[in-house]
């Protein structure tokens, strides 16, 4: 018994190398991995709104923004304490009338993302969606699907739940 032990400790190294082979290398990975990390700035020119006559419907909406206010949330910052999709919200600062921005020194490049970006002036435009009022998972939270741009290049595609979708290059060029 010592004997084949002592065998075994000397080829231990082997057995993996062995199991690497038994597997199929051509199986594609679950995700890409990022080639290396990008910085985006992201500005929202907001247009300002006109107060709604609903104040109780705005300040709802203003609550599920939360106190955050204008901020942004990508999908590469997902929250790891908890099970459910959560990214973490970025403030967007005011850097004139209107015009909020947050720059983000973090964006795993050649990677698809998506982001949210809230707007508290949303909140008085469309404090509730129309025919959601009931359902809590389409209730207004100042989404805007207009006027935001990543490093200079305006967004567009909007998918699922008014999100952007943005990829980044390694040197900051977007695409979508």
């Amino acid at each position: 018994m010592r004997g084949i032990r002592n065998a075994l400790r000397r080829w231990w190294f082997v057995f993996p190398v062995l199991a690497s082979l038994a597997t199929d290398c051509q199986q594609t990975p679950r995700g890409a991995v990022p080639t290396g990390i990008a910085t985006v700035e992201i500005v929202l020119q907001s247009r300002p709104a006109t107060p709604h006559p609903n104040r109780r419907e705005v300040e709802n909406c203003l609550a599920r923004l939360g106190s955050v206010g204008t901020h942004v949330r990508p999908s590469w910052r997902d929250n790891p304490f908890t099970n459910a999709y959560d990214p973490e919200r970025v403030p967007l600062v005011s850097t004139s009338s209107n015009t909020f921005a947050a720059l983000l020194r973090d964006v795993p490049a050649n990677t698809q993302h998506t982001l949210t970006v809230h707007d508290v002036n949303q909140c008085e435009r469309m404090p509730v969606i129309p025919g959601a009022t009931g359902v809590p998972g389409l209730l207004a939270d100042g989404r805007v699907t207009t006027g935001v741009f990543a490093n200079g290049t305006p967004l567009t595609t909007v998918v699922g739940n008014s999100a952007f979708v943005l990829v980044v290059a390694p040197d900051g060029t977007i695409s979508e």
